[in-house]
């Protein structure tokens, strides 16, 4: 009984604590134009193109130089997307949206979302 009341619990807690995570994160979302209902539309259906959009905001994610620029002026430098120039312009709100998903620390999230 007490197992399955802390359970229960234990559950609740997570779920709370995503959705908490999911109304941060479509805030911080809205700053740069990007609504969360738009991911599943922005998201690249090939295998490949993802995974190299995933691989790139990633890398740029642990640069929190990088970071503060994306934030300020709402995009990557160039210099940074032309390293990936043939999926950028197509998936910049969703590189931008996994940046701030693995910048601003949302593990629950990225955690649920299998990333």
């Amino acid at each position: 009984m007490v197992a399955d009341q802390a359970s229960g619990y234990s559950a609740e807690h997570s779920q709370n604590k995503r959705a908490i995570e999911v109304l941060q994160y479509k805030k911080k979302l809205e700053h740069f134009n990007i609504q969360l209902h738009e991911l599943t539309t922005i998201t690249p259906s090939c295998t490949e193109l993802r995974a190299k959009a995933l691989h790139f905001a990633k890398r740029l994610a642990q640069d929190p130089q990088m970071v503060e620029h994306i934030k300020d002026k709402n995009l990557i430098p160039t210099d940074k997307w032309m390293m990936i120039k043939s999926i950028y312009p197509t998936y910049a709100s969703y590189i931008i949206a996994l940046i701030i998903l693995f910048s601003e620390g949302y593990t629950t999230l990225a955690s649920f979302l299998n990333l």
